[in-house]
This record gives C-alpha cells, sequence and structure tokens, in this order.
C-alpha cells in the first residue's frame, strides 16, 4: 500500500451560483488551499494556493517547495470569457537548487482548439536570458522559435546536474530552436554554442554545433575549436546523419533498417575540458588523436577508427596519487584492439612503477563478448599523500604482476 502524508493541510471552497453550460460569466469561485507538508510518493511543503474567480476572470496564485530542491512561485491571471483559455503571469520564480530562473516581463500566452498561442515568455538568470514565443499546435501546423543567450553553463552544471564545481568548466550557452511543420511531419533547426570554455582561468577554447531534422533524418555537426581564428580546424569534432522518427505518433523513433552515418574525430585535443565528465579523477591532461566512423544500421552496425591519448596524466581521487597514461586503441567491426596502454606513476612517487597491457576484446553490441588481454608491471597505490584524502589510508601499498598476466573471457572460460 501506498503512504500519504498531509500536514497542517486547510482547504476552503467558496462556490456562487451555478455553471453555465457555455460560459463562465455568470459563475464565481474561491479557493484557498495552504498546507505544510504533503507526501504522494513525492514530498511538497509549504503550498499555498488561491483561486479567486469572478465571471469569468480568475486571479491565481502558488507558492511550493517540491522535495527540498525545487521551489516555484507565481500569480497571475486567467480569462475565461472568449472561447479561449488566457493566461497571464505576472510573477514567476522557478529554483532548482541555487540556480534560479524569474520573467523579465509578462508571461502571456492562450489555449484554443489543441493549439497554444505565446505572445510573450521571457526568462532571467543572472545575464543570461531564454524566450520563447510563436505557437505549438497538436493537430496542425506550428512555429515558434526558443532562444537561450549567454546562460552560465557552469551554474546549470553544477546546481542542475550536480557536477562538482571544482571540476566544472565556465562557459555561456547559447542556444536558438527553430521549428516549424505538423506534430507527424516537423522541421527543427538547432544552432549550439558554448563561448568562452575556461578550466583553472586557462581558456579551453568554444563549441560550435548546428542540428537539422527534416524528413526523418538528424544531421549533426558539432565541433569544438581552440580559438576563432581556427574556425576550419577544429580539434573535436562529431558530424553525419542519424534516422530518427520525431512525428508525434512515432512506433519506432529509431527506424532499424535505415542507414546511419556518423564520424567522431579528435585533432590534439585537450583533455582538461573532460574533467568533470570522468568521476573519480581530477586534474585531467593530455590530448585525444584519432577518429571513428560509424556506418550501418542499428541493427548492424560497423564501427572503423583508432584512437590515442598522449602525455595523459590524472590524480585519483581515492588514494591521491598522480598517474601518467598513454594508450592507443583500434577499432574494427567488432573487434577493439589494444595496439599499448602504459599506466605508470608519476616521478615524484617514491618507488613507483609502470604496468604496460596489450590485447583485444570483441564486442557484441557494444558488450564484451571476449576479452584476452595481457599485461606486466607494478603501481604504487598508496603513500603517505593518501591520507590527506582519508586518513584510515596509509602506508606504501603496490601491485605487482608476474613475468606476463594474462586475462580470458570467452563462452568457455574466465581466468586470470
Amino acid at each position: 500500500s501506498e503512504l500519504f502524508y498531509l500536514s497542517d493541510f486547510d482547504l476552503n471552497i467558496t462556490i456562487d451560483d451555478e455553471v453555465s453550460q457555455i460560459s463562465f460569466e455568470d459563475f464565481s469561485a474561491n479557493v484557498d488551499l495552504t498546507a505544510r507538508r504533503i507526501f504522494l510518493g513525492s514530498e511538497i511543503r509549504d503550498l499555498d494556493f488561491q483561486l479567486n474567480m469572478n465571471q469569468g476572470l480568475a486571479d491565481i496564485k502558488l507558492n511550493l517547495l517540491y522535495q527540498d530542491f525545487l521551489t516555484y512561485i507565481t500569480q497571475g491571471k486567467i480569462d475565461l470569457t472568449s472561447n479561449k483559455v488566457s493566461i497571464t503571469l505576472d510573477d514567476i520564480l522557478t529554483k532548482y537548487n541555487q540556480f534560479d530562473l524569474r520573467n523579465s516581463e509578462k508571461i502571456i500566452f492562450n489555449y484554443s482548439n489543441d493549439e497554444f498561442q505565446i505572445s510573450s515568455f521571457s526568462l532571467e538568470h543572472n545575464n543570461g536570458t531564454i524566450d520563447l514565443n510563436g505557437n505549438y499546435s497538436f493537430s496542425d501546423y506550428s512555429e515558434f522559435i526558443l532562444s537561450i543567450k549567454n546562460l552560465d553553463g557552469k551554474d546549470l552544471s553544477v546546481n542542475v546536474f550536480g557536477l562538482p564545481p571544482d571540476q566544472t568548466p565556465d562557459s555561456d550557452i547559447n542556444l536558438q530552436l527553430d521549428y516549424s511543420g505538423t506534430p507527424e511531419n516537423p522541421f527543427i533547426s538547432i544552432d549550439f554554442a558554448l563561448d568562452s570554455v575556461q578550466a583553472e582561468k586557462v581558456f579551453l577554447g568554444f563549441v560550435k554545433s548546428k542540428l537539422d531534422y527534416k524528413n526523418k533524418l538528424l544531421t549533426a555537426d558539432v565541433n569544438f575549436f581552440k580559438t576563432k581564428s581556427e574556425i576550419n580546424n577544429p580539434w573535436l569534432g562529431l558530424n553525419g546523419t542519424l534516422p530518427i522518427d520525431l512525428s508525434l505518433s512515432s512506433q519506432q523513433r529509431l527506424p532499424k533498417n535505415e542507414q546511419l552515418d556518423l564520424n567522431f574525430f579528435a585533432n590534439n585535443f585537450d583533455l582538461r575540458f573532460a574533467g568533470s565528465i570522468i568521476p573519480g579523477i581530477t586534474k585531467l591532461n593530455g590530448t585525444l588523436e584519432g577518429d571513428i566512423k560509424l556506418t550501418g544500421t542499428y541493427n548492424d552496425m560497423n564501427t572503423n577508427g583508432q584512437l590515442q591519448i598522449k602525455y595523459g596524466s590524472f590524480t585519483a581521487q581515492a588514494n591521491n596519487l598522480n598517474y601518467l597514461l598513454e594508450t592507443g586503441i583500434v577499432v574494427k567491426n567488432d573487434e577493439l584492439t589494444i595496439a599499448s596502454f602504459s599506466l605508470s606513476n608519476n616521478k615524484e612517487t617514491k618507488g613507483g612503477g609502470k604496468i604496460i597491457a596489450s590485447g583485444k576484446i570483441n564486442l557484441d553490441n557494444f558488450k564484451p563478448k571476449k576479452i584476452d588481454i595481457s599485461a606486466s608491471g607494478d603501481l604504487k597505490l598508496l603513500n603517505e599523500n593518501s591520507r590527506a584524502v582519508n586518513p584510515n589510508l596509509y602506508g606504501d601499498i603496490a601491485i605487482r604482476t608476474g613475468e606476463n598476466m594474462r586475462f580470458i573471457m570467452n563462452e568457455l572460460q574466465n581466468s586470470l
């Protein structure tokens, strides 16, 4: 059985006259609802809802705290005197953790005959803005534009997506989405940019991307540039085409037999930008080179290419030790070859070592099916620096392989 909980719940409703079958002209009502806490599978606190309606015009007010991380405050008017529902919000505040959005002008929209008409919609966060205008119909032609300008990327990543502040790059987010067409045949164009990406006060570059969707095909061109003067020479990118059905009544979002063609490439890409993406490590450095190409269908995908990490280094959060990393992999269809792999303690680690490895991994739908990897060497796992992250960790601990340690996994065995 489900648990329901109400605390300091108070509801008052007053209704005068009868509701007309064709209009609200002779209808008036007052609703006053407050509650300190409501639990209905999820928790709502400090709820305050007021509605005062008279002759088809209503004043509304709503305040609440959802799950201790989302605050929502709004007040405005609803007009039911015509054949459409018109809503005007004088004030609106949405706050997710410490990331807030509030209106800079009145938000005005209406709904009629399966269609939303947005006349005015603008939200602000610090120096960033979100604007939306146009119409969306569930049954007919629609056209609207969503524009995001100068939104704080680090603030968004930390407070909305929960990324660590010390590992999240600074950036400004800019986006424009143009939508037109019908629910069954939409046309979508997205221009997206991350400007002035910085980590630890070091300028890393900027992202510029273009996505177009029409005729059940998504065309992508996403690039990371070191400087604006190198706009024709991106150091990281993803481009190609991807079949996808975004129609409202789609029965198969990813058509199984349609051809896809994607290409990922890296040209001396600075790995500091990816430091916040990989959990458990800090101070990521190095460069990424290579390219991977995906072709075929969702049911029969071919993967070909190679990637290489050069001059890599990172600090493991678990033991506070710095490691050096270099590796090269080759992918051909369902086989991943580890051509080279070297993981070593840095020169400052007393008694440090190095582990080298090579081998092959056979994949089945991107999951390991067969593994044959050989490794040898030794590596320091703990020393006096480790106590800085955990006082219970102390001493010198290292691992050492035999002359040639080998790990094999297949249908017949799983051995080390």
